[in-house]
Order: structure tokens, then sequence, then C-alpha cells
């Protein structure tokens, strides 16, 4: 059964597009609801634990936004019917690239409300970029972890989470090592 390209303003998504909370599951041909227990797998992934009598679609940007009128002639390279025009948005090219929107909103404000406590005790929002060794940053997030481990969810000094200050350290780290400001003091085999 070949499954339509467009349903309801949805566009099919295939292979390694990772699916997300708002795709939907077409089963025959006709939406079968939002998909939930595949977020986060491929659409192949998906797809291969659903079965291939369906698909995975997705509201996708069309060519055309605004008022548009539904009499004029489309270009035919935006081979779009007036169903899609309803509630067009502007197009994105962002297919693959990190979707930062799904990131956990409660974590990263934790680890804002840490930096914003860094910021009043050391006078700088960016004394992270000045680099640290990797040990430091790496104890320093042990100590927060094996803090919380033991019973303590609040750092006494800052009033904010011991894993928000973890978080922090280790995204520290990989920031200092993206921007070759990291001193790499670790083991080296030989």
């Amino acid at each position: 059964m070949n499954l339509p390209e467009h349903i309801g303003g949805y566009q099919k998504i295939t292979g390694k597009t990772v699916v997300i909370e708002h795709d939907i599951w077409v089963l025959h041909g006709k939406p079968d609801g939002f998909v939930v227990q595949s977020i986060g797998l491929t659409v192949d992934e998906a797809e291969g634990k659903w079965g291939s009598l369906g698909g995975i679609y997705r509201k996708i940007p069309v060519a055309h936004q605004g008022d548009i009128d539904h009499g004029q002639e489309l270009p035919s390279k935006f081979p779009v019917s007036s169903e899609h025009l309803s509630g067009a948005i502007a197009a994105t090219h962002d297919e693959g690239k990190p979707p930062l929107a799904l990131l956990p909103m409660a974590g990263i404000r934790a680890v804002s409300l840490v930096q914003a406590y860094g910021h009043k005790k050391y006078g700088d929002f960016f004394n992270f970029k000045k680099g640290i060794q990797h040990s430091r940053a790496i104890s320093c997030a042990m100590r927060h972890l094996a803090a919380h481990m033991d019973g303590e969810t609040v750092d006494p000094e800052s009033g904010e989470l011991h894993l928000a200050h973890a978080a922090t350290r280790i995204l520290f780290l990989i920031q200092n090592m993206h921007d070759k400001t990291d001193r790499d003091d670790r083991y080296k085999k030989e």
C-alpha cells in the first residue's frame, strides 16, 4: 500500500529523522493519533517497531505564508494544495539540526540559576570561559553528585540544586573543550 505524501497539512517523514512530540501516526492512509511511544527514535526505528502498514507524518512548513488568494495560480515548483495553505508557516531547513526547543527547561533554568549565583560569587558571568583543568571541573561535579547521593538535594552555600551545580560544571567543561580553553590534565596511556 502506498501512503499519501500529504495528509491534512502533514507530510510523510522518513529515514533518520528523529520522531518528536507532535508527529502523527498514519495507519492505512488515515491519521491514527499522535506518536507517543516512539519519541526520540528515528523514523526507520519507529516504523520497524510498529510495522509497515503506516507512516509517521509531521506538520511541515509550506512554501507560502500569510493570507493567500486561493484563486491565484501557484507556481509549479510549489505543488501545494489549498488544504495546505490554511495556517501556513514560514519554511525552515532544520532537518538534522539539534532540536534545542525540546531540551528539559526545568534543567536549563536550574543551570542558569547556578550560573547567576556564580556571577554573584565571582563577579563575572563568563568566568568559566577562562578555562579550567578537567580534573578540577570533574571533581567539583562529582562533589555535588556525591552530596546529592548522600541525601542533600540543595547546596547550602548557593541555595541551588546540587544536580544543577554538577550539570553546570560539565557544561562549562564541554564549552571549554569546544573553545579549546580547557586544560586537559587527564591521564594519558602511553
